[in-house]
């Protein structure tokens, strides 16, 4: 990966370590993920020992550490949406993915109303809208 870009980022930063979530959001729109080479970088230039950076980089599911596809599928888990099979619709679309997205389960969506709700890059819908979406990737 091309580092300079991380290092243009840190500078923004001043070396503040309460900057680092927003550092994580710079990044993740950068590289699409967080790469460990950045990490790194981000653990020596803020003074935070690594193991907090990969522990908030991990607390939050905002943040991938490893590279997505283009797109992003995410099946709400939370409680509405698992009593609507959520489960059964995600397992639909693990058979579907052919590498055009990734997919997720997912905490709460905050789309109840349309349980079980499917986030297709950062859209939210339920199931058939969602299929629908994902055929037009």
């Amino acid at each position: 990966i091309d580092l300079s870009k991380v290092d243009a980022i840190l500078s923004a930063h001043q070396k503040n370590p309460e900057e680092l979530l927003s550092v994580f959001h710079e990044l993740q729109r950068e590289y699409g993920h967080l790469p460990k080479a950045a990490l790194d970088k981000v653990s020596a230039y803020l003074a935070l020992p690594l193991s907090r950076v990969y522990r908030v980089a991990t607390s939050y599911q905002a943040f991938c550490l490893a590279p997505q596809a283009k797109h992003r599928v995410k099946v709400c888990n939370g409680l509405a949406c698992f009593l609507q099979h959520s489960d059964t619709v995600y397992e639909e679309l693990e058979r579907l993915s052919d590498g055009r997205f990734s997919l997720e389960k997912t905490r709460c969506l905050g789309c109840c109303g349309v349980a079980p709700a499917i986030a297709v890059d950062d859209e939210c819908g339920d199931s058939a809208w969602a299929r629908e979406k994902i055929a037009k990737l």
